[in-house]
Protein backbone atom coordinates (compact mmCIF):
# COMPACT_ATOMS: atom_id res chain seq x y z
CA UNK A 1 0.00 0.00 0.00
CA UNK A 2 1.25 3.43 -0.93
CA UNK A 3 2.92 5.47 1.83
CA UNK A 4 0.93 8.68 1.56
CA UNK A 5 -1.91 10.40 3.40
CA UNK A 6 -5.16 11.90 2.20
CA UNK A 7 -3.88 15.32 3.20
CA UNK A 8 -0.81 14.92 0.99
CA UNK A 9 -2.94 13.79 -1.96
CA UNK A 10 -5.39 16.68 -1.67
CA UNK A 11 -3.04 19.49 -0.62
CA UNK A 12 -2.95 21.09 -4.10
CA UNK A 13 -6.64 20.71 -4.89
CA UNK A 14 -8.29 24.01 -5.77
CA UNK A 15 -11.49 23.88 -3.74
CA UNK A 16 -12.34 27.49 -4.61
CA UNK A 17 -12.59 26.56 -8.28
CA UNK A 18 -14.03 23.07 -7.80
CA UNK A 19 -16.71 22.52 -5.18
CA UNK A 20 -17.04 18.84 -6.11
CA UNK A 21 -14.80 16.18 -7.68
CA UNK A 22 -14.02 16.94 -11.31
CA UNK A 23 -13.13 13.35 -12.17
CA UNK A 24 -14.56 9.99 -11.16
CA UNK A 25 -12.01 7.21 -11.51
CA UNK A 26 -13.90 3.96 -12.09
CA UNK A 27 -12.21 0.62 -11.45
CA UNK A 28 -13.93 -2.72 -12.08
CA UNK A 29 -12.35 -5.61 -10.20
CA UNK A 30 -12.86 -9.32 -9.68
CA UNK A 31 -10.41 -11.67 -7.95
CA UNK A 32 -7.55 -9.22 -8.37
CA UNK A 33 -5.87 -9.69 -5.00
CA UNK A 34 -2.47 -9.97 -6.70
CA UNK A 35 -2.90 -6.74 -8.65
CA UNK A 36 -5.41 -4.39 -7.03
CA UNK A 37 -2.89 -2.55 -4.86
CA UNK A 38 -0.94 -1.53 -7.98
CA UNK A 39 -4.13 -0.08 -9.50
CA UNK A 40 -5.20 1.85 -6.39
CA UNK A 41 -1.70 3.12 -5.69
CA UNK A 42 -1.60 4.46 -9.25
CA UNK A 43 -4.83 6.39 -8.63
CA UNK A 44 -3.69 7.81 -5.31
CA UNK A 45 -0.31 8.84 -6.78
CA UNK A 46 -1.97 11.30 -9.15
CA UNK A 47 -0.78 14.87 -8.68
CA UNK A 48 -3.62 17.20 -9.64
CA UNK A 49 -4.93 20.68 -8.99
CA UNK A 50 -8.51 19.38 -8.98
CA UNK A 51 -10.38 16.92 -6.74
CA UNK A 52 -11.10 13.39 -7.85
CA UNK A 53 -12.75 10.33 -6.32
CA UNK A 54 -12.16 6.63 -6.83
CA UNK A 55 -15.03 4.16 -7.30
CA UNK A 56 -13.97 0.54 -7.07
CA UNK A 57 -16.60 -1.96 -8.15
CA UNK A 58 -15.97 -5.43 -6.72
CA UNK A 59 -17.94 -8.00 -8.70
CA UNK A 60 -18.36 -10.42 -5.80
CA UNK A 61 -14.73 -11.57 -5.62
CA UNK A 62 -13.98 -14.90 -3.97
CA UNK A 63 -10.35 -14.15 -3.06
CA UNK A 64 -8.93 -11.39 -0.82
CA UNK A 65 -9.80 -8.54 -3.18
CA UNK A 66 -12.53 -7.25 -0.87
CA UNK A 67 -10.22 -7.36 2.17
CA UNK A 68 -7.64 -5.26 0.30
CA UNK A 69 -10.32 -2.80 -0.73
CA UNK A 70 -11.52 -2.44 2.86
CA UNK A 71 -7.97 -1.66 3.99
CA UNK A 72 -7.71 1.14 1.44
CA UNK A 73 -11.13 2.46 2.41
CA UNK A 74 -10.00 2.64 6.03
CA UNK A 75 -6.82 4.53 5.09
CA UNK A 76 -8.48 6.82 2.53
CA UNK A 77 -12.13 7.15 3.62
CA UNK A 78 -12.84 10.34 1.63
CA UNK A 79 -11.25 9.20 -1.63
CA UNK A 80 -12.06 5.50 -1.99
CA UNK A 81 -15.71 4.57 -2.63
CA UNK A 82 -16.24 0.79 -2.73
CA UNK A 83 -19.20 -0.71 -4.58
CA UNK A 84 -19.83 -4.30 -3.52
CA UNK A 85 -21.89 -6.76 -5.50
CA UNK A 86 -23.60 -9.67 -3.74
CA UNK A 87 -23.91 -11.61 -7.00
CA UNK A 88 -21.37 -11.77 -9.81
CA UNK A 89 -22.76 -9.56 -12.57
CA UNK A 90 -20.35 -10.72 -15.28
CA UNK A 91 -21.45 -14.35 -14.94
CA UNK A 92 -25.08 -13.34 -14.50
CA UNK A 93 -25.15 -11.51 -17.81
CA UNK A 94 -22.06 -12.73 -19.66
CA UNK A 95 -21.44 -10.78 -22.79
CA UNK A 96 -23.07 -7.57 -21.61
CA UNK A 97 -21.15 -4.50 -20.60
CA UNK A 98 -21.19 -3.37 -17.01
CA UNK A 99 -23.36 -0.24 -16.76
CA UNK A 100 -20.95 2.64 -16.33
CA UNK A 101 -23.30 4.45 -13.96
CA UNK A 102 -23.91 1.51 -11.62
CA UNK A 103 -23.74 3.28 -8.25
CA UNK A 104 -21.20 5.73 -9.66
CA UNK A 105 -21.94 9.42 -9.32
CA UNK A 106 -21.56 11.13 -12.68
CA UNK A 107 -18.83 13.75 -12.70
CA UNK A 108 -17.73 16.00 -15.54
CA UNK A 109 -15.02 13.53 -16.49
CA UNK A 110 -14.64 9.81 -16.03
CA UNK A 111 -11.39 7.82 -16.06
CA UNK A 112 -11.19 4.05 -16.32
CA UNK A 113 -8.77 1.37 -15.18
CA UNK A 114 -9.58 -2.23 -14.38
CA UNK A 115 -8.26 -3.82 -11.21
CA UNK A 116 -5.54 -5.84 -12.90
CA UNK A 117 -4.10 -2.83 -14.78
CA UNK A 118 -2.34 0.22 -13.35
CA UNK A 119 -1.17 3.77 -14.03
CA UNK A 120 2.53 4.63 -14.13
CA UNK A 121 2.50 8.41 -14.68
CA UNK A 122 1.55 10.57 -11.66
CA UNK A 123 0.59 13.44 -14.00
CA UNK A 124 -1.59 11.31 -16.28
CA UNK A 125 -4.92 12.76 -15.15
CA UNK A 126 -3.67 16.34 -14.99
CA UNK A 127 -2.32 16.26 -18.56
CA UNK A 128 -5.46 14.71 -20.00
CA UNK A 129 -7.86 16.99 -18.11
CA UNK A 130 -5.83 20.09 -18.98
CA UNK A 131 -6.22 19.28 -22.66
CA UNK A 132 -9.95 18.58 -22.41
CA UNK A 133 -10.63 21.71 -20.38
CA UNK A 134 -9.00 23.75 -23.15
CA UNK A 135 -10.71 21.88 -26.02
CA UNK A 136 -14.45 21.59 -25.51
CA UNK A 137 -14.90 19.61 -28.73
CA UNK A 138 -12.67 16.80 -27.43
CA UNK A 139 -14.83 14.01 -26.01
CA UNK A 140 -12.07 11.51 -25.17
CA UNK A 141 -8.36 11.35 -24.47
CA UNK A 142 -6.21 8.24 -24.39
CA UNK A 143 -2.50 7.45 -24.18
CA UNK A 144 0.18 4.96 -25.01
CA UNK A 145 1.09 2.20 -22.60
CA UNK A 146 2.63 -1.23 -22.19
CA UNK A 147 1.27 -4.75 -22.06
CA UNK A 148 2.58 -6.99 -19.28
CA UNK A 149 2.30 -10.74 -19.83
CA UNK A 150 1.78 -12.20 -16.35
CA UNK A 151 2.90 -15.65 -17.57
CA UNK A 152 6.32 -14.49 -18.77
CA UNK A 153 6.65 -11.17 -16.90
CA UNK A 154 7.55 -9.61 -20.25
CA UNK A 155 6.64 -6.03 -21.18
CA UNK A 156 5.35 -5.61 -24.72
CA UNK A 157 4.09 -2.68 -26.84
CA UNK A 158 0.37 -2.12 -26.41
CA UNK A 159 -0.11 -1.46 -30.13
CA UNK A 160 0.32 -3.85 -33.04
CA UNK A 161 3.49 -3.81 -35.12
CA UNK A 162 1.91 -1.86 -37.98
CA UNK A 163 0.74 0.81 -35.51
CA UNK A 164 4.02 1.41 -33.67
CA UNK A 165 5.29 4.24 -35.87
CA UNK A 166 1.96 6.07 -35.65
CA UNK A 167 1.88 5.60 -31.87
CA UNK A 168 5.05 7.68 -31.44
CA UNK A 169 3.25 10.95 -32.21
CA UNK A 170 0.50 12.84 -30.39
CA UNK A 171 -2.54 13.42 -32.52
CA UNK A 172 -6.26 13.81 -33.11
CA UNK A 173 -8.34 10.74 -33.87
CA UNK A 174 -11.93 10.46 -35.00
CA UNK A 175 -14.03 8.08 -37.06
CA UNK A 176 -12.05 9.00 -40.17
CA UNK A 177 -8.77 7.59 -38.88
CA UNK A 178 -9.46 5.61 -35.68
CA UNK A 179 -8.20 2.44 -37.37
CA UNK A 180 -4.63 3.80 -37.28
CA UNK A 181 -4.62 3.08 -33.52
CA UNK A 182 -7.39 0.54 -33.19
CA UNK A 183 -7.21 -0.60 -29.57
CA UNK A 184 -5.53 1.87 -27.19
CA UNK A 185 -5.42 0.70 -23.57
CA UNK A 186 -8.73 1.16 -21.75
CA UNK A 187 -6.72 2.05 -18.65
CA UNK A 188 -5.72 5.26 -20.42
CA UNK A 189 -9.25 6.49 -21.20
CA UNK A 190 -10.53 9.78 -19.81
CA UNK A 191 -13.75 11.16 -21.31
CA UNK A 192 -16.57 13.65 -20.86
CA UNK A 193 -19.29 11.79 -19.01
CA UNK A 194 -22.12 13.63 -20.77
CA UNK A 195 -20.85 12.45 -24.15
CA UNK A 196 -21.48 8.83 -23.19
CA UNK A 197 -25.02 9.37 -21.92
CA UNK A 198 -27.55 7.19 -23.69
CA UNK A 199 -25.05 4.74 -25.18
CA UNK A 200 -26.86 1.77 -23.60
CA UNK A 201 -30.14 2.91 -25.15
CA UNK A 202 -28.70 3.56 -28.61
CA UNK A 203 -26.27 0.64 -28.94
CA UNK A 204 -26.38 -3.04 -28.06
CA UNK A 205 -24.61 -4.37 -25.00
CA UNK A 206 -21.51 -6.36 -25.85
CA UNK A 207 -18.35 -7.87 -24.45
CA UNK A 208 -16.15 -5.25 -26.13
CA UNK A 209 -17.79 -2.35 -24.31
CA UNK A 210 -14.55 -0.33 -24.27
CA UNK A 211 -14.42 -0.39 -28.08
CA UNK A 212 -18.13 0.39 -28.32
CA UNK A 213 -17.84 3.32 -25.94
CA UNK A 214 -14.71 4.70 -27.58
CA UNK A 215 -16.34 4.73 -31.02
CA UNK A 216 -19.56 6.19 -29.60
CA UNK A 217 -17.58 9.00 -27.94
CA UNK A 218 -16.07 9.78 -31.34
CA UNK A 219 -19.57 10.42 -32.66
CA UNK A 220 -19.78 13.25 -30.10
CA UNK A 221 -16.43 14.85 -30.82
CA UNK A 222 -12.84 13.84 -31.42
CA UNK A 223 -10.29 11.90 -29.39
CA UNK A 224 -6.84 13.19 -28.55
CA UNK A 225 -3.94 10.77 -28.21
CA UNK A 226 -0.88 11.28 -26.00
CA UNK A 227 2.12 9.23 -27.11
CA UNK A 228 3.51 9.08 -23.56
CA UNK A 229 3.22 5.71 -21.84
CA UNK A 230 1.05 6.25 -18.77
CA UNK A 231 -0.31 2.80 -17.93
CA UNK A 232 0.23 -0.96 -17.99
CA UNK A 233 -2.31 -3.44 -19.31
CA UNK A 234 -1.83 -6.95 -17.96
CA UNK A 235 -2.57 -9.87 -20.28
CA UNK A 236 -3.16 -13.56 -19.58
CA UNK A 237 -4.63 -12.77 -16.17
CA UNK A 238 -6.63 -15.76 -14.94
CA UNK A 239 -10.35 -15.05 -15.00
CA UNK A 240 -10.12 -11.73 -16.85
CA UNK A 241 -12.67 -10.97 -19.56
CA UNK A 242 -10.14 -11.12 -22.38
CA UNK A 243 -8.73 -14.39 -21.07
CA UNK A 244 -12.24 -15.83 -20.94
CA UNK A 245 -12.67 -14.81 -24.59
CA UNK A 246 -9.77 -17.06 -25.57
CA UNK A 247 -11.90 -20.10 -26.07
CA UNK A 248 -10.25 -21.78 -28.99
CA UNK A 249 -13.42 -23.24 -30.43
CA UNK A 250 -15.22 -22.18 -33.56
CA UNK A 251 -18.49 -21.22 -31.92
CA UNK A 252 -16.85 -19.07 -29.23
CA UNK A 253 -14.71 -17.21 -31.73
CA UNK A 254 -17.60 -16.75 -34.14
CA UNK A 255 -19.77 -15.24 -31.40
CA UNK A 256 -16.97 -12.86 -30.46
CA UNK A 257 -16.44 -11.78 -34.07
CA UNK A 258 -20.18 -11.25 -34.48
CA UNK A 259 -20.05 -8.96 -31.43
CA UNK A 260 -17.38 -6.77 -33.01
CA UNK A 261 -19.09 -6.72 -36.41
CA UNK A 262 -22.34 -5.61 -34.79
CA UNK A 263 -20.55 -2.72 -33.05
CA UNK A 264 -19.17 -1.47 -36.35
CA UNK A 265 -22.54 -1.82 -38.07
CA UNK A 266 -24.29 0.15 -35.34
CA UNK A 267 -21.71 2.95 -35.39
CA UNK A 268 -22.03 3.05 -39.19
CA UNK A 269 -25.80 3.46 -38.83
CA UNK A 270 -25.58 6.09 -36.09
CA UNK A 271 -23.33 8.23 -38.27
CA UNK A 272 -25.54 7.89 -41.40
CA UNK A 273 -22.86 5.90 -43.24
CA UNK A 274 -20.52 8.87 -43.32
CA UNK A 275 -17.53 6.78 -42.16
CA UNK A 276 -18.24 3.50 -43.91
CA UNK A 277 -14.85 3.30 -45.61
CA UNK A 278 -12.81 3.77 -42.43
CA UNK A 279 -15.06 1.44 -40.44
CA UNK A 280 -14.70 -1.17 -43.17
CA UNK A 281 -10.90 -1.13 -42.68
CA UNK A 282 -11.38 -2.87 -39.33
CA UNK A 283 -14.71 -4.59 -39.79
CA UNK A 284 -13.55 -6.67 -42.76
CA UNK A 285 -10.85 -8.34 -40.64
CA UNK A 286 -13.47 -9.61 -38.21
CA UNK A 287 -15.66 -10.82 -41.07
CA UNK A 288 -12.72 -12.76 -42.51
CA UNK A 289 -12.02 -14.31 -39.12
CA UNK A 290 -15.72 -15.05 -38.58
CA UNK A 291 -15.95 -16.87 -41.91
CA UNK A 292 -13.15 -19.21 -40.88
CA UNK A 293 -15.00 -20.36 -37.77
CA UNK A 294 -18.52 -20.48 -39.22
CA UNK A 295 -20.25 -22.48 -41.90
CA UNK A 296 -19.92 -22.57 -45.66
CA UNK A 297 -23.32 -20.87 -45.93
CA UNK A 298 -21.89 -17.84 -44.09
CA UNK A 299 -19.77 -16.98 -47.13
CA UNK A 300 -22.86 -15.97 -49.09
CA UNK A 301 -24.79 -14.74 -46.05
CA UNK A 302 -24.87 -11.07 -47.05
CA UNK A 303 -23.17 -8.43 -49.19
CA UNK A 304 -20.32 -7.92 -46.69
CA UNK A 305 -19.40 -11.60 -46.36
CA UNK A 306 -19.53 -12.10 -50.13
CA UNK A 307 -17.31 -9.05 -50.63
CA UNK A 308 -14.72 -10.17 -48.07
CA UNK A 309 -14.51 -13.67 -49.53
CA UNK A 310 -14.35 -12.34 -53.08
CA UNK A 311 -11.46 -10.02 -52.22
CA UNK A 312 -9.42 -12.75 -50.50
CA UNK A 313 -6.42 -14.21 -52.28
CA UNK A 314 -6.77 -17.80 -53.47
CA UNK A 315 -4.56 -18.90 -50.57
CA UNK A 316 -6.86 -17.29 -47.98
CA UNK A 317 -9.98 -18.61 -49.69
CA UNK A 318 -8.63 -22.14 -49.46
CA UNK A 319 -7.47 -21.58 -45.90
CA UNK A 320 -10.89 -20.24 -44.89
CA UNK A 321 -12.74 -23.21 -46.39
CA UNK A 322 -10.31 -25.63 -44.71
CA UNK A 323 -10.90 -23.96 -41.35
CA UNK A 324 -14.64 -24.34 -41.81
CA UNK A 325 -14.29 -28.04 -42.63
CA UNK A 326 -11.67 -29.03 -40.07
CA UNK A 327 -12.38 -30.47 -36.59
CA UNK A 328 -12.38 -28.03 -33.70
CA UNK A 329 -9.15 -29.46 -32.23
CA UNK A 330 -7.18 -28.61 -35.38
CA UNK A 331 -8.85 -25.20 -35.59
CA UNK A 332 -7.65 -24.49 -32.03
CA UNK A 333 -4.08 -25.40 -33.00
CA UNK A 334 -4.19 -23.08 -36.02
CA UNK A 335 -5.71 -20.29 -33.92
CA UNK A 336 -2.93 -20.50 -31.35
CA UNK A 337 -0.26 -20.60 -34.04
CA UNK A 338 -1.67 -17.46 -35.66
CA UNK A 339 -1.73 -15.48 -32.39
Amino acid sequence: MIEITEAEITKNWNYEKYNEPLVAIVCLTYNHELYLSDAIDGFLSQKTGFPFEVYIHDDCSTDKTRDILKQYKERFPNLIIPVYETENQFQKDYGSSMPLNRNFKARKYQAECEGDDYWTDPYKLQKQIDYMEEHEECSLTFTNGKRLDVLTNEYLPVFEEDELETSKENGIYDLNNFYLLKYPPTASHVYRRRCLEGVDDIMSSCRASDLRNRLFLMTKGYAYYFSEETCVYRINVKGSATTCWKKYDKLGQKDLCDDFIRIFDEIDGITDRNYTDSIWNVKKKYIQKMLGCGKLADISKNTDTRRVFREMSMFWKMRTVLKIMMPNSIYAWMYLRDK
